[in-house]
């Protein structure tokens, strides 16, 4: 996988990365379908190359949640589209960081 080749070009250490985490596509049932299968199979073939904890995180709403946040901060609906897995990462990570940090 190209993108396990380029996160192992990562200095993790120089970097101080003490974590990664990885959106699961879980049903909005509940359920496991063939995303989240695939989000673990990612995570599983990632955590042979690297030393860190990996987190799987549900990402269920995420896109929809940083839509909304996109939206009350004004941003034209193109950007919001054009960025939105990106803001949908970022969504993730800082759900996941709050988790944590409580």
């Amino acid at each position: 996988m190209a993108i396990i080749k380029k996160l192992k070009a990562v200095k993790i250490k120089e970097n101080d990365i003490k974590g990664i985490v990885i959106g699961n596509p879980i049903n909005m049932d509940g359920t496991l379908g063939k995303s989240s299968q695939s989000a673990a199979d990612f995570a599983k073939k990632l955590s042979i190359n690297v030393t860190v904890p990996i987190t799987m995180w549900d990402e269920r709403l995420s896109s929809e949640g940083s839509f909304k946040i996109t939206k009350e901060l004004g941003t034209n609906v193109t950007n919001r589209v054009n960025k939105l897995d990106m803001n949908a990462a970022t969504f993730i990570l800082q759900g996941a960081i709050d988790y944590l940090n409580n």
